[in-house]
């Protein structure tokens, strides 16, 4: 897929770089943004629930009072009172009409007491009276005078938490009995305030039991343990708010749950109301929205990875044209040709490439044709030049003849001899120019056999190096043992040889060196002589460059010439360390395979 290389890698992952930040950003922080929307949400919906309880308390509680408010101020209940304060005992027609009044008003509960709190008849229980309640708050503020309404515990022969109010009898001023009553918080109110806030009730008492629920007990054991305390309405600020509430799982449905604080007549919880909101469908949403967000998080991965790689191609690929088309230029292929390009920067680099490689084309083939006569040229001013040296004795000498003859010598002998021995010696001079211009224009293959290094450098240290020259042999150990051409590399030795010997002016220590490397054998030739100057350290090897007043400059290119043949190199070593490059003589490495390539045996081409 990243078949582009670097640069395809690079601009795919930029892309995906720029493209999976917000993605990435969104996988992670979309969730936990969704989640707190939906806790808040959850939270804003506890808090309208027990707002709304508490609004139902309230109205709950006014009316009791104003009920209550309004049986104490009637006669007939006054006129029954004072009988029984009378008579000392409650009279029977009271005992009815507290059960009419509690029916009529639709009252659940209650009850009269006399002035001094003692219970003298009961709506919802007939046959109990005869009991003191003077120490219900109620009952002892509504013998003060004051008419109060309150959840309160309820004390035996009752049980359980009601909303009750309390309220005097006066006759004339005087408080001749109190009339106390309300609605018990039992299974019928939890089942009204489950209808009206549309949520799960519990009624716990203070010690946290529960009096009546809307579920099984055990649904909001939350509230048990939990302190009464309203629930944190949803604000700006949520972080500095504590949360009241706690979530919980009864039978597979999720439910937020907050505790009501019912307070007594003295203001203090005499017991609390557990609401739980369920959470099911806020659950259905948040799941849903939480698989849309995943899917939409996945398909845009998809759909960046597939756009970075449309764009990376369509941006590398005439990159990748222009650098296979210019390492083919790199290479020699001036033909090379890249197809029209985009309508844009690269088009136009394209465009120039294409107008570069024509004129490199075109510049090669007149550089090659110019360098070619200036090199045959060269060639024959130096062939000419050498062979005009020997040819002038020669014409100095058929002249001397011919100056003999003219004046009529009769000896000519001496004068015949001398000019014979010149011709002869001039033109062995210029057979050999024609020899050696001949070995470097058309080298022979090498034919490689087994041989000894050590030997072929004797050789030629025995033929080239005069008795004042002395020979430091440092050769390997290991021996000396290639494959090679014997008369190539022996030419090549006696080359090197020759040239150290007459560069110290055939005097002076001549050292042979050799090296067993891992797959090569080095030889260097080092002489005492002056040392070849930096600006011709790179010429010497050039064919006809010479710094001898009788040198042809074929020597050093023919020992390269064989010794690449057969696969080696051919270098001049650097100056000593501190020494300047003229000084200290000149030393030339040879390193040979040990084994020469196959390609080195094949016959060498012809030089033109």
């Amino acid at each position: 897929m990243l078949r582009g290389g670097r640069l395809t890698r690079r601009l795919v992952l930029a892309f995906l770089f720029v493209a999976l930040v917000p993605l990435g950003l969104l996988a992670v922080f979309g969730p936990r943004i969704v989640r707190r929307q939906f806790e808040t949400l959850s939270h804003q919906r506890i808090a309208g629930v027990h707002q709304a309880v508490l609004h139902d308390l309230e109205t709950r509680r006014e009316t009791a009072r104003l009920r209550i408010e309004a049986l104490a101020a009637s006669p007939d209940l006054a006129r029954q009172l004072q009988l029984a304060a009378v008579g000392g005992a409650p009279p029977l027609e009271l005992i009815d009409a507290t059960v009419e009044r509690r029916t009529a008003s639709g009252i659940a509960w209650l009850e009269v007491t006399d002035a001094e709190g003692m219970v003298l008849a009961r709506g919802h229980d007939r046959g109990a009276f005869g009991f003191s309640v003077a120490d219900d708050p109620l009952v002892a503020a509504a013998r003060t005078g004051l008419s109060l309404a309150a959840v309160v515990p309820l004390a035996a022969p009752d049980s359980g938490l009601a909303l009750l109010a309390a309220a005097p009898v006066t006759v004339q001023g005087t408080i001749v009995g109190v009339v106390r009553g309300g609605d018990l918080l039992d299974r019928s109110f939890v089942g009204h305030v489950h209808t009206l806030a549309g949520a799960q009730i519990a009624v716990l008492d203070s010690a946290g039991r529960s009096l009546a629920a809307s579920l099984p007990e055990g649904a909001l054991a939350f509230a048990a343990a939990t302190a009464p305390r309203p629930p944190a309405a949803a604000k700006a600020d949520e972080a500095a708010e504590e949360d009241s509430t706690t979530r919980i799982v009864f039978d597979g449905v999720p439910y937020r749950v907050a505790a009501v604080p019912l307070e007594g007549a003295a203001g203090r919880p005499v017991g609390r109301l557990a609401v739980g909101v369920s959470e099911a469908d806020l659950e259905r949403t948040l799941e849903s929205l939480l698989r849309l967000l995943a899917g939409a998080t996945l398909i845009g991965l998809f759909v960046a990875i597939g756009v970075a790689l449309v764009i990376a191609e369509r941006v590398t690929r005439p990159v990748r044209a222009l650098a296979h088309a210019a390492q083919r230029v790199a290479r020699g292929d001036l033909g090379v040709r890249l197809p029209p390009g985009p309508n844009d920067e690269v088009g136009d680099l394209m465009g120039a490439f294409n107008a570069m490689t024509v004129d490199l084309a075109a510049n090669r083939e007149r550089l090659v044709r110019g360098e070619r006569q200036s090199a045959w040229a060269q060639v024959a001013r130096r062939l000419a030049h050498e062979i005009k040296n020997p040819l002038t004795p020669i014409v100095l000498a058929v002249e001397e003849v011919e100056r003999a003859y003219a004046r009529g010598d009769t000896d000519l002998g001496p004068v015949i001899a001398r000019a014979a021995r010149t011709t002869r010696s001039e033109t062995h001079v210029i057979r050999q120019l024609v020899d050696e211009f001949g070995d470097f224009a058309r080298s022979p293959a090498p034919r490689p056999e087994s041989v000894d290094a050590h030997e072929l450098l004797d050789q030629a240290a025995d033929l080239y190096a005069p008795s004042t020259v002395t020979v430091d042999r440092d050769y390997d150990p290991d021996g000396g043992t290639i494959t090679a051409d014997p008369a190539l590399l022996a030419r090549a030795f006696g080359n090197l040889v020759k040239n150290a010997c007459e560069a110290m002016d055939g005097r002076g220590t001549l050292t042979l060196r050799t090296r067993h490397g891992a797959d090569d054998l080095t030889v260097t030739c080092g002489d005492e002589g002056p040392g070849v100057a930096a600006e011709d350290a790179e010429k010497i090897f050039t064919p006809y460059f010479t710094t001898k007043a009788d040198g042809t400059g074929l020597g050093l290119a023919i020992v390269r010439r064989i010794v690449e043949d057969h696969g080696g190199t051919l270098s001049l070593a650097p100056p000593p360390a501190g020494a300047a490059s003229d000084a200290g003589g000149a030393r030339f490495v040879v390193k040979l395979p040990l084994r020469p390539p196959a390609a080195s045996t094949e016959p060498a081409t012809e030089t033109a």
